[in-house]
């Protein structure tokens, strides 16, 4: 819970333990994978027929998606975009 408070606080908001443990259960895997207006499957025109927008939520599983080349870009792309304390 400390990480989302700091976040919060990043983010110029104020909230409520109780606040940041709903924020918490409304963003955890098992509910957005569950939600209907977070499913992508209104957007399959877009994406082959068999993607599931959401994985199994298991660490590592990336591996199995993404090549040596991709995964580069990828942790370029963080090193660029994002800032690290």
């Amino acid at each position: 819970m400390e990480t989302t408070r700091e976040l919060v606080s990043y983010l110029g908001a104020s909230l409520t333990d109780d606040q940041i443990k709903e924020l918490l259960a409304f963003v955890s895997f098992y509910n957005m994978k569950n939600t209907p207006s977070m499913d992508m499957k209104g957007m399959s025109h877009m994406f082959k027929d068999d993607l599931d927008f959401f994985s199994k939520g298991q660490i590592g599983t990336w591996k199995k998606h993404l090549n040596e080349e991709q995964s580069k870009k990828v942790d370029e792309m963080v090193r660029k975009n994002l800032k690290y304390k």
